[in-house]
């Protein structure tokens, strides 16, 4: 499911911002290589990019894509192993996305 105030009113359309801004909140809130303590709310534009486009595409976003993708920025991360139920909520959080935005275009 989008989250709540991703569509406007008038168009039932989601935003590029409104959508970044949600996927970073989503990153953000699990932190997962615990660096947000020191580094700017910025910190995982990047993947929060990569992760937008996945969104907005047609691949089934799966663990193993999150994980894939992750990984290609922080090639030692522990993340996708150590925490692995954490990565398994971020890709089926963005997969309900995913799928409600196709349903709707």
């Amino acid at each position: 499911m989008v989250p709540s105030g991703l569509r406007t009113c008038d168009h039932d359309e989601v935003t590029d911002d409104a959508l970044f801004s949600a996927i970073r909140a989503l990153v953000n809130q699990h932190d997962p290589e615990e660096l947000l303590d020191i580094a700017p709310q910025d910190e995982y534009d990047p993947e929060v990019r990569e992760f937008t486009n996945l969104v907005r595409g047609r691949e089934k976003i799966t663990s193993e894509v999150v994980a894939r993708a992750w990984l290609r920025y922080f090639g030692a991360s522990d993340w996708p192993a150590e925490r692995r139920e954490e990565l398994v909520e971020v890709a089926i959080k963005l997969e309900a996305i995913r799928r409600d935005l196709q349903s709707h275009s």
